[in-house]
């Protein structure tokens, strides 16, 4: 198999447009391939994983402590050695927090950062409180949020919750005083 540059550009454009990693994540969020923001973590690092695979200069890291910013973003994407974009993800959350936006800005500060990307789950689009007009310069092209929708109805809603009950049960089961245990095998 032939090695080839993977462009900056082209990692941007997978992650922040609506056809390429949103679209992968939302497909694994309507199969319930995710109950927990590990999950998505998970999944993200997956999919970045298959897409940066031809060009052996980008990686992937997941909680790696970046010294200048004292932090443990969620996920670091380098293209050789360069911090180029940030990833923090949160699990149904109505907006960004103020400490996730800090370390994202912190990141954009950071030589070589290019993107900070804030990615989410939601029931639906509008649960999610995007920044907008409330954007700093710096964050205005740089910092993006992404919401990954379940955007599901009627009885295709009906059919994943009880999917997904379902899922949640065959991964927990209860201990003698009734609380949830995770299954080991």
């Amino acid at each position: 198999m032939n090695a080839r540059k993977i462009t900056l550009e082209q990692v941007e454009r997978y992650i922040g447009s609506g056809r390429g990693i949103r679209k992968d994540l939302q497909e694994d969020f309507q199969r319930n391939h995710m109950l927990a923001e590990s999950d998505l973590e998970a999944c993200i690092y997956r999919h970045l994983r298959n897409f940066l695979e031809p060009d052996k200069a980008w990686r992937v890291f997941v909680g790696a402590y970046v010294k200048t910013l004292h932090r443990y973003p969620d996920l670091i994407l380098l293209d050789g050695h360069k911090r180029r974009v940030a990833i923090e993800l949160k699990w149904r959350r109505p907006g960004i927090s103020e400490k996730d936006r800090r370390v994202l800005n912190q990141f954009l500060n950071t030589p070589h950062a290019r993107k900070a990307y804030f990615i989410t789950t939601a029931k639906n689009r509008s649960d999610y409180r995007k920044l907008g007009a409330r954007k700093t310069q710096q964050e205005k092209y740089r910092l993006k949020e992404i919401v990954i929708a379940l955007n599901l109805r009627g009885s295709r809603l009906r059919n994943y919750e009880a999917e997904r009950r379902s899922i949640r049960g065959a991964v927990s089961a209860r201990n003698d005083r009734g609380r949830l245990q995770p299954l080991l095998g």
